[in-house]
């Protein structure tokens, strides 16, 4: 049976970027484990068109994202892939 990948700890951080007019963005930041709470080292990370891999920590930062509602999806070759809705804060959220 194939493992799960899960993503636990995920913090959010806004900051403001030089895109048009100063607009917010966030780092959307988490730690990816397996169902039996192994961190997955390599594991891409895609939060609308930006991505990162996992540490050998299985810890993951992506930035410069625009607030509002995205897919957060996690995959590795040879885990079952997770897909989960996610929103990310406007700046000045907690």
């Amino acid at each position: 049976m194939p493992r799960s990948l899960v993503v636990a700890g995920l913090l959010l951080s806004t900051g403001a970027a030089t895109l048009a007019a100063q607009t917010p963005v966030t780092t959307v930041r988490g730690i990816v484990r397996d169902s039996a709470g192994t961190p997955i080292a390599s594991a891409e990370v895609i939060v609308g068109r930006r991505s990162a891999l996992t540490s050998a920590l299985g810890a993951f930062v992506v930035d410069s994202i625009i607030p509002g509602r995205y897919t957060l999806t996690v995959r590795k070759i040879g885990l079952t892939p997770v897909r989960e809705g996610i929103q990310v804060p406007g700046a000045g959220l907690t």
